[in-house]
Protein backbone atom coordinates (compact mmCIF):
# COMPACT_ATOMS: atom_id res chain seq x y z
CA UNK A 1 0.00 0.00 0.00
CA UNK A 2 0.97 3.69 -0.91
CA UNK A 3 3.06 5.04 2.27
CA UNK A 4 1.18 7.42 4.52
CA UNK A 5 2.15 11.36 4.01
CA UNK A 6 5.15 10.53 1.58
CA UNK A 7 6.07 12.11 -1.49
CA UNK A 8 9.10 10.43 -3.25
CA UNK A 9 11.46 12.68 -4.75
CA UNK A 10 13.24 12.08 -8.09
CA UNK A 11 15.73 14.80 -7.74
CA UNK A 12 19.13 13.09 -6.45
CA UNK A 13 20.27 14.30 -2.85
CA UNK A 14 23.94 13.18 -1.43
CA UNK A 15 23.52 12.17 2.42
CA UNK A 16 25.98 11.37 4.84
CA UNK A 17 25.35 7.29 5.35
CA UNK A 18 27.33 6.12 8.55
CA UNK A 19 25.28 2.82 9.40
CA UNK A 20 26.62 0.04 11.76
CA UNK A 21 29.21 -2.04 10.19
CA UNK A 22 27.47 -5.50 10.57
CA UNK A 23 23.82 -6.32 12.19
CA UNK A 24 23.85 -6.72 16.26
CA UNK A 25 23.55 -10.50 17.25
CA UNK A 26 19.80 -9.78 18.60
CA UNK A 27 18.86 -8.66 14.88
CA UNK A 28 16.95 -11.37 13.35
CA UNK A 29 15.76 -11.19 9.60
CA UNK A 30 12.43 -10.75 8.80
CA UNK A 31 9.80 -13.20 6.39
CA UNK A 32 7.10 -10.07 4.36
CA UNK A 33 4.83 -13.16 5.25
CA UNK A 34 5.55 -12.86 8.86
CA UNK A 35 4.96 -8.71 9.06
CA UNK A 36 1.76 -7.27 10.19
CA UNK A 37 0.76 -4.11 9.07
CA UNK A 38 -0.09 -1.22 11.18
CA UNK A 39 -2.47 2.07 10.44
CA UNK A 40 0.76 3.90 9.87
CA UNK A 41 0.69 2.65 6.18
CA UNK A 42 -2.68 2.40 5.66
CA UNK A 43 -4.34 4.68 3.17
CA UNK A 44 -7.14 6.49 4.08
CA UNK A 45 -9.95 4.21 2.58
CA UNK A 46 -8.74 1.76 4.67
CA UNK A 47 -8.42 2.77 7.89
CA UNK A 48 -11.61 4.16 7.13
CA UNK A 49 -13.51 1.38 6.75
CA UNK A 50 -11.06 -0.66 9.37
CA UNK A 51 -12.42 2.40 12.12
CA UNK A 52 -16.12 2.39 10.91
CA UNK A 53 -16.62 5.34 12.64
CA UNK A 54 -17.06 7.77 9.55
CA UNK A 55 -13.79 9.84 8.27
CA UNK A 56 -13.38 12.32 10.87
CA UNK A 57 -11.81 9.42 13.57
CA UNK A 58 -9.73 8.28 10.87
CA UNK A 59 -8.83 11.85 10.20
CA UNK A 60 -7.80 12.53 13.25
CA UNK A 61 -5.68 9.34 13.70
CA UNK A 62 -3.89 10.90 10.77
CA UNK A 63 -3.62 14.56 12.66
CA UNK A 64 -1.41 12.75 15.40
CA UNK A 65 0.42 10.99 12.52
CA UNK A 66 1.53 13.92 10.92
CA UNK A 67 2.82 15.68 14.35
CA UNK A 68 4.54 12.62 15.16
CA UNK A 69 2.13 11.39 17.95
CA UNK A 70 0.91 8.22 18.24
CA UNK A 71 -2.93 8.52 18.94
CA UNK A 72 -2.84 5.56 20.81
CA UNK A 73 -1.18 7.61 23.80
CA UNK A 74 -2.29 11.07 22.89
CA UNK A 75 -5.83 9.85 23.17
CA UNK A 76 -4.99 7.40 26.27
CA UNK A 77 -5.88 9.50 29.15
CA UNK A 78 -3.43 7.15 31.35
CA UNK A 79 -0.53 8.75 29.00
CA UNK A 80 1.39 11.73 30.42
CA UNK A 81 2.02 14.54 28.39
CA UNK A 82 5.61 13.78 28.90
CA UNK A 83 5.83 10.28 27.38
CA UNK A 84 4.33 11.66 24.17
CA UNK A 85 7.92 12.91 23.10
CA UNK A 86 9.55 11.27 25.52
CA UNK A 87 12.41 9.10 23.01
CA UNK A 88 13.94 12.28 21.81
CA UNK A 89 13.77 14.20 25.60
CA UNK A 90 15.35 10.68 26.61
CA UNK A 91 18.22 10.15 24.04
CA UNK A 92 19.49 14.01 24.33
CA UNK A 93 19.64 13.88 28.15
CA UNK A 94 21.10 9.92 27.41
CA UNK A 95 23.99 12.26 25.42
CA UNK A 96 24.74 14.59 27.76
CA UNK A 97 22.67 17.39 26.30
CA UNK A 98 20.19 17.02 28.94
CA UNK A 99 17.44 18.40 26.16
CA UNK A 100 17.77 21.78 26.98
CA UNK A 101 17.16 22.98 23.23
CA UNK A 102 14.42 20.94 22.91
CA UNK A 103 10.22 22.26 23.07
CA UNK A 104 8.14 20.34 25.59
CA UNK A 105 4.76 19.77 24.73
CA UNK A 106 1.65 19.30 26.34
CA UNK A 107 -1.61 17.96 24.84
CA UNK A 108 -3.37 21.28 24.57
CA UNK A 109 -0.07 22.70 23.07
CA UNK A 110 0.02 19.71 20.59
CA UNK A 111 -3.86 20.23 20.27
CA UNK A 112 -3.12 23.65 18.12
CA UNK A 113 -0.96 21.81 15.40
CA UNK A 114 -4.40 19.99 14.21
CA UNK A 115 -6.92 20.84 12.20
CA UNK A 116 -9.20 23.36 14.15
CA UNK A 117 -12.39 21.18 14.10
CA UNK A 118 -11.06 18.40 15.06
CA UNK A 119 -9.12 19.56 18.23
CA UNK A 120 -12.29 19.23 20.40
CA UNK A 121 -13.29 15.82 18.81
CA UNK A 122 -11.39 13.03 20.43
CA UNK A 123 -11.20 9.64 18.94
CA UNK A 124 -13.67 7.88 21.51
CA UNK A 125 -13.80 4.45 23.34
CA UNK A 126 -14.62 2.77 20.92
CA UNK A 127 -12.35 3.55 18.01
CA UNK A 128 -9.41 3.70 20.26
CA UNK A 129 -9.87 0.01 21.17
CA UNK A 130 -10.84 -0.49 17.78
CA UNK A 131 -6.85 0.97 16.30
CA UNK A 132 -5.50 -0.92 18.88
CA UNK A 133 -6.93 -4.12 17.75
CA UNK A 134 -5.97 -3.59 14.23
CA UNK A 135 -2.66 -1.83 14.99
CA UNK A 136 -1.32 -3.64 17.95
CA UNK A 137 1.09 -2.17 20.31
CA UNK A 138 2.09 1.70 20.30
CA UNK A 139 4.51 2.89 17.21
CA UNK A 140 7.35 3.19 19.18
CA UNK A 141 7.09 0.16 21.17
CA UNK A 142 5.88 -2.45 17.78
CA UNK A 143 7.89 -0.72 14.94
CA UNK A 144 10.62 1.71 15.63
CA UNK A 145 12.01 4.38 18.06
CA UNK A 146 14.89 6.46 18.19
CA UNK A 147 18.27 5.05 19.83
CA UNK A 148 20.56 8.37 19.00
CA UNK A 149 20.15 11.67 17.20
CA UNK A 150 23.39 13.55 15.83
CA UNK A 151 23.50 17.24 14.51
CA UNK A 152 25.98 18.96 12.54
CA UNK A 153 26.91 21.90 12.38
CA UNK A 154 25.24 23.20 9.30
CA UNK A 155 21.43 21.80 10.99
CA UNK A 156 21.69 18.09 9.10
CA UNK A 157 20.16 15.94 11.69
CA UNK A 158 20.88 12.47 11.60
CA UNK A 159 18.89 9.52 13.56
CA UNK A 160 19.67 5.87 14.18
CA UNK A 161 16.33 4.35 14.01
CA UNK A 162 16.19 1.14 15.41
CA UNK A 163 13.72 -1.90 14.33
CA UNK A 164 11.98 -3.41 16.92
CA UNK A 165 10.65 -6.42 15.22
CA UNK A 166 14.25 -7.64 13.76
CA UNK A 167 16.74 -5.45 15.67
CA UNK A 168 18.52 -3.83 13.00
CA UNK A 169 19.12 -0.46 13.32
CA UNK A 170 19.06 1.90 10.12
CA UNK A 171 19.87 6.08 9.31
CA UNK A 172 17.48 8.69 8.75
CA UNK A 173 18.86 12.02 7.64
CA UNK A 174 16.86 15.36 8.15
CA UNK A 175 18.20 17.77 5.78
CA UNK A 176 17.42 21.55 6.58
CA UNK A 177 17.03 24.68 3.51
CA UNK A 178 17.41 27.53 4.72
CA UNK A 179 16.93 28.68 1.45
CA UNK A 180 12.89 27.23 1.41
CA UNK A 181 12.75 27.08 5.09
CA UNK A 182 11.70 23.16 4.77
CA UNK A 183 13.51 20.06 5.07
CA UNK A 184 14.71 16.95 2.91
CA UNK A 185 14.13 13.83 4.57
CA UNK A 186 16.15 10.71 3.72
CA UNK A 187 15.00 7.21 4.43
CA UNK A 188 16.34 4.04 4.53
CA UNK A 189 14.40 1.24 2.61
CA UNK A 190 16.89 -1.54 3.44
CA UNK A 191 18.85 -2.68 5.97
CA UNK A 192 22.68 -3.27 3.84
CA UNK A 193 23.11 -2.25 0.74
CA UNK A 194 24.08 -4.91 -2.12
CA UNK A 195 26.22 -2.92 -4.42
CA UNK A 196 29.31 -4.02 -1.96
CA UNK A 197 31.60 -1.19 -2.60
CA UNK A 198 34.47 -1.29 -0.26
CA UNK A 199 34.88 2.11 0.93
CA UNK A 200 31.62 1.87 2.20
CA UNK A 201 30.78 0.26 5.79
CA UNK A 202 26.91 -0.14 4.75
CA UNK A 203 28.02 -1.98 1.29
CA UNK A 204 30.25 -4.53 3.54
CA UNK A 205 27.02 -5.67 5.30
CA UNK A 206 25.53 -6.60 2.19
CA UNK A 207 21.91 -6.35 2.15
CA UNK A 208 20.09 -8.05 5.01
CA UNK A 209 16.59 -7.02 4.27
CA UNK A 210 14.27 -5.06 2.58
CA UNK A 211 12.23 -2.76 5.12
CA UNK A 212 8.16 -3.15 5.42
CA UNK A 213 5.82 -0.21 4.91
CA UNK A 214 5.42 0.22 8.54
CA UNK A 215 9.28 0.75 8.68
CA UNK A 216 9.41 3.23 6.22
CA UNK A 217 6.57 5.16 7.30
CA UNK A 218 7.90 5.39 11.10
CA UNK A 219 11.18 6.59 10.19
CA UNK A 220 8.25 10.00 8.55
CA UNK A 221 6.31 9.37 11.80
CA UNK A 222 9.85 9.60 14.25
CA UNK A 223 11.82 12.48 11.99
CA UNK A 224 8.14 14.73 12.09
CA UNK A 225 8.47 14.33 15.94
CA UNK A 226 12.12 15.28 15.80
CA UNK A 227 11.52 18.34 14.04
CA UNK A 228 8.83 19.80 15.90
CA UNK A 229 10.58 18.86 19.41
CA UNK A 230 14.39 20.62 18.03
CA UNK A 231 12.30 23.21 16.29
CA UNK A 232 13.79 21.89 12.85
CA UNK A 233 12.32 23.43 9.42
CA UNK A 234 9.49 20.86 8.63
CA UNK A 235 10.00 17.56 6.21
CA UNK A 236 8.21 18.54 2.60
CA UNK A 237 10.09 16.26 0.58
CA UNK A 238 11.14 12.44 1.24
CA UNK A 239 14.21 10.42 -0.82
CA UNK A 240 14.40 7.14 -0.43
CA UNK A 241 18.19 5.34 0.24
CA UNK A 242 19.08 1.90 -1.04
CA UNK A 243 19.09 -0.07 -4.42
Amino acid sequence: QKALFITALLAPIRCNLALIEQAPKSATKIRESERIQSPLSFQFDALTQSLEQGIGRPRAVWDCYRIGIDPLWFYDESITDSQLDGSVHRVLKQQGGGGGEAKSFTRDSLKMLITKKRREQGLGKAALETLRKIGGEPIEESIATIRDISVARDGTTKLLVHLVESGFDVETVIIPWEETGRSTLCISSQVGCAQGCTFCATGKMGRLQNLSSDEICAQVFLARKVCRVLDIYPVDGVVFMGT
